[in-house]
C-alpha cells in the first residue's frame, strides 16, 4: 500500500494531531525550563544551610558523647 504525499497533506485529522503535539511539546518546554531554574534555586539554598548543617551535628554527637565523660550527663 503506497501512500501518496498529497494524501497525508490533506488528512486534517493528522495535521491537527501533528499541531497538538507540537503545542504540547513546546508547553512541556517551558515547564521544563521553569524547573530548571526553581532546582538551581533551590540548590542554592540547600548550600546556604550546609554549613550550619555540619555544625549543628557536631553538637548533637559531642552532646550525645557526653555520658562516655562522665554518666551523670
Amino acid at each position: 500500500m503506497k501512500i501518496e504525499a498529497h494524501e497525508i497533506l490533506s488528512d486534517e485529522k493528522l495535521i491537527d494531531t501533528l499541531r497538538e503535539s507540537k503545542e504540547t511539546a513546546e508547553i512541556i518546554a517551558r515547564h521544563l525550563k521553569k524547573i530548571s531554574s526553581t532546582n538551581l534555586f533551590l540548590q542554592k539554598a540547600r548550600e546556604q544551610y550546609a554549613p550550619v548543617a555540619y555544625r549543628a551535628s557536631n553538637l548533637y554527637f559531642a552532646v550525645s558523647d557526653l555520658w562516655k565523660v562522665n554518666p551523670m550527663y
